[in-house]
């Protein structure tokens, strides 16, 4: 097109001598060059286009994760708070009973009756709102699976931007002795989520320290050999006072108080922890703190993983 365009011009501005050798050797050079740089501009915008479209893509995929992953750790809860609500509710007819059976005053028992109906359709409610979730969750949770390097890396982004909202910074040392391969992804995120958000909340200098590494050990007990995977994850923060030690892993315990609005932390976190490590893993978890070191250490069985 460009040759073309070129051969009309020169033969309607000059008519003479268009067509020699020389004048049509210029213009095929002059129309191939023009090609080759248009060609080239596209190509370049192309791929530029492409390497962008991946990384908002990645971005995406990174706060999709992070967001499966605080949903998977809400899932645990509410799954354990049905069998609570089924508690209640059974608590309750056994209370309407038990007035019954000694003559209250039927107003007052027929109260507690209601309080058991009324808890009944909560809980029906309630497992239908944790089916739909667990659904949907269960679209986004088929994932080959995941190194442990990669979640830590992933949340090591999400640790340093929520840092950095409160005027502080965070430093990782990351030492994967043994770079474990899971497909319990999501449930690693939520442990080591909550621990690095503690580790940021419960800073007091600007700087923040983490130390995080997995290793391979052996352990002989009865005789039998057995390998597990044992995870430390330290800070540099005030550490934790002695007698809220052997609190922390209790539902509600929190020693995060805003004094100017009066909020209190929900105190699920470390709970949510100990619970995914035992009862998702068979693992264990226990932490020693004094000031300027707190290190919590998770112990997994290996054969509890999937590892490639």
């Amino acid at each position: 097109m460009d040759y073309l365009a070129n051969l009309v011009e020169l033969i309607l501005r000059f008519s003479i001598n268009t067509f020699e050798i020389k004048v049509q050797l210029c213009i095929i050079f002059v129309a191939i060059s023009r090609s080759f740089i248009i060609w080239a501009l596209i190509t370049f915008l192309k791929k530029y286009h492409l390497t962008f479209m991946k990384e908002e893509h990645a971005v995406r995929y990174k706060k999709l994760m992070l967001l499966i992953s605080k949903l998977n750790g809400e899932i645990i809860w509410m799954k354990k708070n049905t069998s609570l609500i089924e508690e209640t509710m059974n608590s309750s007819y056994k209370l309407f009973n038990d007035m019954k059976k000694r003559g209250v005053d039927e107003e007052i028992s027929k109260e507690a009756l209601n309080v058991a109906k009324d808890i009944h359709e909560i809980k029906k409610e309630y497992v239908l709102i944790l089916r739909g979730i667990s659904e949907a969750m269960n679209l986004n949770l088929e994932n080959n699976g995941m190194y442990i390097s990669d979640i830590v890396n992933l949340l090591e982004g999400s640790t340093s931007d929520e840092a950095t909202e409160k005027g502080k910074t965070v430093i990782f040392n990351n030492n994967f002795d043994e770079n474990l391969y899971t497909d319990k992804e999501y449930f690693f995120m939520s442990i080591f989520r909550n621990l690095f958000t503690n580790s940021v909340e419960a800073a007091k200098d600007k700087e923040i320290v983490i130390d995080f590494k997995i290793e391979l050990k052996t352990s002989t007990k009865k005789d039998i050999d057995e390998e597990y995977y044992s995870i430390l994850i330290r800070d540099n923060g005030p550490g934790i006072d002695s007698e809220d030690i052997l609190e922390i892993f209790e539902p509600g315990f929190s020693t995060k108080i805003n004094f100017e609005t009066g909020e209190i932390n929900r105190g699920l976190g470390l709970n949510l922890v100990k619970d995914i490590v035992e009862n998702q893993f068979n693992g264990s978890i226990n932490v020693a703190s004094e000031p300027g070191n707190t290190s919590f250490v998770i112990n997994i069985p290996k054969n509890e993983l999937k590892v490639i």
